[in-house]
């Protein structure tokens, strides 16, 4: 039976907390975690290794809610005045409408699909047309919508001034990394082949 947390996270964020404890800046932990989940699908895209894939997709689960619900906190925290006395109604759009492209990728991909499954060669993939991939739907597909509805969100994020001012390089790193990822996707930067006899899930 696979352990519900993986010795490598817990690793990582025991040395993490330990070294922001001990220096007392928080900011070596936010950065320090932040973007590990990048690496981790940019080392899994290029390894192409089915080996060890349910242990892959319960590290990177972690890595993805550790991130997000530090810069979630952070964001509320630093812009819950300007909510209530000066709402930015189109940061709002974009962050409403950037997690509803990326919450609609995951429902059309499924959670393996979203985690290198169909470029691992475990599923075939069946969303050629449904929203927000393809041509067809409500509105135009996007452009690499699991990614760029994540983007489009952070922008939305980034709009709030006091977000902007207390922590100006969280975002642009995201989306750099972002970015990376992208890029690795469009010219399929990998190592190894798709392992033709792999169990499908």
């Amino acid at each position: 039976m696979m352990s519900p947390i993986g010795i490598q996270p817990l690793f990582v964020y025991s040395f993490l907390g330990s070294l922001s404890y001990y220096f007392e800046n928080y900011s070596i932990f936010l950065y320090g975690s932040s973007f590990l989940q990048y690496m981790y699908y940019m080392y899994k895209y290029w390894d192409r290794s089915t080996k060890y894939y349910g242990e892959f997709k319960r590290d990177a689960h972690l890595y993805k809610v550790v991130s997000q619900l530090q810069y979630f906190y952070l964001f509320l925290k630093t812009t819950k005045g300007d909510w209530i006395n000066n709402p930015d109604y189109i940061a709002l759009a974009a962050i409403v409408g950037g997690y509803f492209i990326s919450i609609n990728s995951y429902f059309v991909l499924g959670d393996n699909g979203t985690y290198y499954a169909i470029e691992l060669g475990l599923m075939k993939p069946d969303f050629k047309f449904s929203w927000p991939y393809g041509k067809f739907g409500p509105i135009p597909g996007v452009w690499h919508p699991m990614y760029m509805g994540q983007v489009y969100a952070l922008i939305g994020m980034y709009k709030m001034t006091a977000f902007r001012e207390a922590f100006p390089y969280i975002v642009p790193l995201h989306v750099a990394y972002y970015a990376m990822c992208i890029a690795q996707e469009v010219w399929d930067v990998h190592r190894a082949k798709i392992f033709k006899g792999a169990k499908k899930i």
